[in-house]
């Protein structure tokens, strides 16, 4: 937990120093990108296939992720910004980091590597228990579908 607040901290930091460079007269959508790339691994792409983390912890990663948007559009807290958020083609964090996994687990399933593929063999029902968690349909075929159709699952699904 105390890692959490440790992460959110920096991405304010690292938030606020994009927007101090950047002045009053910036652009928006600029704005939007450099986070994108450059702050939200603070919080939690960096090894999220390998975390066991409780939805609490996600959720309150998508609250930073939310604030930061509130911040650059000047909006209040209690305004949504999931219109902004889907017309900017930005997903939720739980939805990033769910999609990550199922890539990793499956560039395993897919490996020539035998210790790889029997692990990710063993694993495969635990990771499915875990979409499930998050409505993820085991209809739609996961461990044939490609890198492309699976990021376009989850932004159908999640927004």
């Amino acid at each position: 937990m105390s890692e959490l607040f440790s992460m959110v901290g920096k991405f304010y930091s690292s938030l606020n120093n994009i927007l101090n460079v950047l002045g009053k007269q910036r652009n928006e959508m600029l704005v939007v990108h450099l986070p994108k790339t450059y702050c939200i691994s603070i919080l939690y792409i960096y090894g999220c296939e390998v975390w066991s983390f409780r939805p609490a912890d996600m959720r309150s990663v998508d609250v930073v992720w939310n604030n930061s948007f509130c911040k650059i559009f000047n909006a209040c807290w209690w305004e949504s910004v999931k219109p902004l958020q889907f017309y900017l083609f930005v997903s939720a964090c739980l939805a990033t980091c769910l999609q990550h996994i199922v890539i990793f687990w499956l560039k395993m399933l897919n490996s020539n590597n035998l210790a790889l593929h029997a692990l990710a063999n063993c694993c495969k029902d635990s990771i499915f228990g875990t979409l499930e968690k998050y409505s993820v349909d085991r209809q739609f075929n996961l461990v044939s579908a490609s890198e492309y159709l699976i990021k376009e699952y989850f932004w159908k699904h999640f927004s």
